[in-house]
């Protein structure tokens, strides 16, 4: 039988893999669960993003070879003037910690992601696994391996997740500078 912060780590940590599977299917890759672990050789790319709340804190991180992030840029991003794959990482990982973020206050846990820090897949490996429970899931793409990293320590107090929900924004949907009624407002003048 599991204890309450085994259980709660264990959606946590299904959230985070649901994220990013989603993320990948929205830019046209399959990524499924494999078996390899570190299959990202040392010659890869990370992107560590800082999860901050009052209930949790820690880090996810993204692993991946640039040609594997190359393929996985937006189509709005497809042009010939080439994209950095470490910026690219750092914005892939920014989406998935924002995925999670979204679907975990869905469920009532609050927390800040912090800015991407991307690094060499071999330094990110050092910092896996030294703050609380870390878990590395490895996903199979057509165009190469990808690991999703999470170290994080949870509020053992009580239930993580609730149903309280509000202020949830619609995977996919943002806005920038406001909603219609600034625009009617622009419109009127």
């Amino acid at each position: 039988m599991h204890s309450e912060a085994e259980t709660d780590f264990e959606a946590f940590q299904g959230i985070a893999f649901r994220a990013l599977k989603a993320l990948f299917r929205v830019e046209g890759i399959e990524a499924r669960e494999a078996d390899e672990s570190g299959a990202v050789t040392d010659d890869g790319l990370a992107a560590l993003v800082y999860l901050v709340g009052p209930r949790i804190h820690g880090s996810l991180c993204l692993l991946a070879a640039p040609p594997t992030i190359l393929a996985a840029r937006l189509p709005r991003h497809d042009d010939d003037g080439g994209v950095d794959p470490a910026d690219w990482i750092g914005e892939l990982a920014n989406q998935v910690a924002g995925r999670l973020k979204n679907r975990c206050l869905s469920r009532g846990l609050q927390f800040d992601i912090g800015v991407p820090t991307v690094l060499a897949s071999s330094e990110a490996r050092i910092l896996t696994g030294l703050t609380g429970q870390a878990i590395t899931r490895t996903f199979a793409t057509a165009e190469g391996p990808v690991e999703l990293s999470l170290d994080v320590t949870l509020d053992d107090s009580g239930p993580l997740f609730t149903d309280e929900r509000g202020g949830v924004v619609a995977e996919g949907e943002h806005l920038l500078f406001g909603g219609a009624e600034d625009e009617s407002e622009g419109d009127a003048a």
